[in-house]
């Protein structure tokens, strides 16, 4: 199977507020040799902010993000779109992956009104090398070289980890070549613990995970976050969210638990150390048998006592219960999103809008505001006719392209009656301001460059300047 190497840039960390900015992708074979490569930026959307933090990392300037040149960013999304599912069905691999440039390309699907599951349907899986490294620092700690902080904790940035094993990242924050230092690491992985990289790329599909939580009597947890591995046993899944299972912590004393009330076991739940922990079968976990983990990691029980705990667990369906229920209990409720950039997981929308988006991609732009009254999802309507004003708004009838373009420009601006949690321009003047009494001269040029531009957008009675809507 194909395996897609892939990195963001971005013009912040607000995986709903904030855009891609640049896309980097390589495409391997299952022995690491590059097949192919695709990579893409897109210039500035008009009711974006950037991070100046992002743009001072990734050493890029305003002029260069605002360049009517590049392609803008629905051109780029549907140019992405179009090249992945000619590479698929693959297994997408990243560095920090799950948690970032994941969600960005889903919520720049979802914005572009393309269907935003591509990575883990129609045969693709996905899995976070950043999981992979940490889990390897702690299995095999002399097969990478991991830096240290000045107190003694790994360092696994990117930017670090690669050039102490042997990666010349000059070019750190670049897409491509954060790519390339990706598959540089992997490939000493795969080298130096082939096993374990056939149980990471396995589990990046949710099949293989279910099987093993089905198979496996005790196994090895290993947390993205990064806290220490735990042998643990499933107890079964969310009844609320059926791809987050739970596992208890072997390390539990289980008469202790099961002579606590209700009350008890879920205030006890709650305590650090986590007794019960989850697994997201949807977002490659790191696991691993427990016949085939170090026994220094098996915290000072025997193997035969771990499989003996977890089968009086499994062999107690009253505490299994409790213990999810009480799990259960503790779950954050959401509220419904007022924003529609946070409300992608609020539902699939239907077959028929499926079908009219297929179309709406298709034809030209005059054929698509027709398409856009057509659909019957609220949040489809809404960013479909963004859509129209950002690409074609003289489409628009024109009361209602210079009401969808002050809504922009108040949002930009930070005037609108009700804020939202996005930069606006009096944010990111004050994060400029600070940043200029810390960066460098290349720095401060382009900072100065960025403020200047921002204060432009307040001129002209309020209107914005240099093509932002």
């Amino acid at each position: 199977m194909n395996l897609i190497f892939y990195d963001l840039e971005t013009t912040g960390i607000s995986k709903h507020f904030d855009q891609i900015l640049q896309f980097g992708s390589l495409r391997a074979d299952e022995a690491l040799c590059e097949i192919d490569r695709f990579e893409i930026r897109s210039r500035l959307l008009p009711h974006v902010v950037p991070s100046p933090m992002a743009l001072h990392v990734t050493g890029q300037s305003i002029e260069a993000v605002l360049d009517p040149a590049r392609p803008s960013h629905y051109e780029m999304m549907s140019a992405i779109r179009q090249k992945l599912a000619r590479w698929c069905p693959a297994i997408f691999l990243g560095y920090n992956s799950v948690s970032f440039d994941e969600e960005f390309l889903r919520q720049a699907f979802y914005q572009n009104l393309h269907p935003p599951y591509l990575t883990n349907t129609g045969g693709s899986g996905r899995a976070d090398v950043l999981t992979l490294v940490r889990a390897i620092s702690i299995l095999q700690p002399d097969l990478l070289s991991v830096p240290r902080t000045e107190k003694g904790r790994p360092v696994f940035n990117l930017d670090r980890l690669a050039p102490a094993n042997n990666f010349p990242h000059l070019n750190a924050h670049d897409a491509m070549a954060d790519v390339e230092a990706t598959i540089h690491l992997c490939r000493i992985i795969r080298d130096g613990a082939p096993l374990v990289w056939e149980r990471f790329l396995s589990f990046s599909r949710k099949p293989a995970v279910l099987r093993f939580l089905e198979e496996e009597t005790a196994f090895l947890q290993f947390e993205r976050g990064g806290r220490s591995p735990r042998v643990v046993t499933a107890l079964g899944a969310s009844p609320s969210q059926g791809n987050t299972h739970y596992c208890l912590d072997l390390a539990a004393g289980l008469d202790e638990l099961r002579g606590l009330n209700d009350e008890e076991l879920a205030t006890r739940l709650r305590k650090s150390p986590r007794l019960v922990r989850k697994v997201k079968i949807n977002a490659a976990p790191m696991l691993l048998p427990l016949s085939e983990t170090p026994e220094f990691l098996l915290g000072g029980i025997t193997e035969a006592d771990l499989l003996a705990r977890a089968g009086a667990v499994r062999e107690d369906p009253e505490l299994v219960a409790r213990l999810i229920a009480a799990s259960e209990g503790g779950a954050t409720v959401y509220e419904p999103a007022v924003h529609v950039e946070q409300q992608l997981y609020e539902g699939f929308w239907p077959d028929a809008d499926a079908r009219l988006l297929e179309r709406f991609h298709r034809v030209e732009w005059e054929d698509r505001v027709a398409i856009t009254s057509a659909l019957s999802d609220p949040r489809l309507r809404r960013l479909a006719r963004r859509l129209v004003l950002f690409e074609r708004p003289d489409l628009l009838a024109e009361d209602h392209r210079v009401r969808l373009a002050d809504e922009m420009r108040c949002r930009v601006l930070g005037t609108s009656e009700q804020p939202g949690p996005w930069l606006t321009v009096p944010a990111a003047i004050e994060v400029i301001d600070k940043l200029l009494e810390t960066v460098g001269e290349d720095g401060r040029e382009r900072m100065a460059s960025y403020k200047a531009h921002l204060k432009c957008l307040f001129s002209d009675g309020g209107r914005p300047c240099d093509g932002i809507a």
